[in-house]
């Protein structure tokens, strides 16, 4: 599985910050009025948070909350309400626990899912990195009526990091139906689908498709970097000398894209600019002195260009990565050595 970042753009990390206030305010009235109603201390310290809360004074009004669940443990709206103070300080585990009690509260006393509280956890979980207990709570979400879009990419990235991938692909295509500028669902959409023309190069209904969501990140993206997915695509089909200039680009615009730099080397070899090629992969060595496939490469550049002792160099290197293990490197040193005598 290819690695994608989350982008977490403001729209994302706020959306459902204002959707919260109505569940507090107006859906939640049997919870409040089952949690407080027989104790004055209880509602003032509810109406006191909602008010601190609303002010965006998070950690204060986890004051004046906290206390509520510990003399009335079954009042789901001061459970509700700790879980979006802890998930707006970003404290996500704790968020998760106090959203997961309100969540079953609110079943159990009114026989009816809280939103507020699942659109919450589904955050929660997503921030917190657990993806797959994210995926039903994300499934939920985009069931409410007048969903934000963005959460069709949530769930989209969230089954993606737990590996279902068909899943992914339908959540993102929705995503971007929705929201055709959606920069960060076709990011994700684009790299799974040239994941899979890495598998299948000679599909072109899928190159096509692969080409169409590059293309689209490229436009989007409107910086030189832009280009990276499909230079990268390029290289999957062969398109050698179109995948040099998009990954140029790419790599002056963001030089620590080990990523946009290995296709760039693989690029310029395969084009027979081997001086070029190997400044490329000995930039790359340096960043990445692990990757085995660098120096495979590299031992390939110098050899075509007649530099013998510096592929023998780059050859011993990747073979000691593969601990000896690799036949192709070693009947590429034998080879080597022998021409050098």
């Amino acid at each position: 599985m290819a690695q994608v970042q989350v982008h977490s753009s403001l729209r994302y990390v706020l959306v459902t910050f204002f959707a919260a206030f109505f569940f507090l305010s107006g859906a939640a009235g049997g919870v409040w009025a089952q949690g407080a109603s027989d104790d004055e201390e209880i509602q003032s310290r509810i109406q006191k948070g909602i008010s601190l809360y609303q002010q965006g004074q998070y950690s204060a009004a986890l004051t004046e909350i906290e206390p509520v669940v510990v003399k009335s443990p079954s009042n789901a709206l001061a459970y509700r309400l700790i879980g979006l103070c802890r998930l707006q300080l970003k404290k996500y585990d704790s968020a998760i626990d106090a959203l997961k009690k309100a969540r079953d509260l609110t079943l159990a006393q009114e026989k009816q899912d809280d939103p507020t509280s699942r659109t919450a956890l589904a955050r929660a979980y997503f921030y917190a990195g657990k993806y797959a207990e994210a995926v039903p709570e994300l499934e939920f979400v985009v069931k409410q009526p007048k969903v934000d879009p963005a959460f069709w990419y949530l769930l989209g990235f969230a089954k993606y990091q737990a590996a279902d991938e068909e899943g992914a692909v339908t959540a993102l295509t929705k995503a971007v139906e929705l929201n055709d500028k959606d920069l960060d669902s076709w990011r994700v959409l684009a790299e799974i689908l040239l994941a899979r023309v890495t598998g299948n190069p000679t599909d072109a209904a899928l190159v096509a498709k692969a080409t169409a969501a590059a293309q689209k990140v490229k436009t989007l993206d409107g910086t030189p970097a832009g280009g990276g997915t499909l230079g990268r695509l390029y290289v999957a089909t062969r398109q050698f000398a179109k995948a040099i200039p998009e990954l140029d680009a790419a790599v002056t615009a963001r030089p620590d894209d080990t990523v946009a730099l290995f296709s760039l080397g693989l690029a310029l070899s395969r084009s027979n600019q081997f001086d070029r090629a190997a400044a490329a992969l000995e930039k790359l060595a340096l960043k990445t002195p692990g990757d085995i496939n660098v120096f495979r490469e590299l031992g390939f550049v110098h050899e075509r260009a007649g530099k013998l002792r510096k592929a023998l160099a780059a050859y011993e290197a990747a073979d000691k990565l593969a601990n000896g293990q690799d036949e192709f490197l070693k009947k590429a040193i034998a080879r080597v050595k022998a021409q050098i005598k």
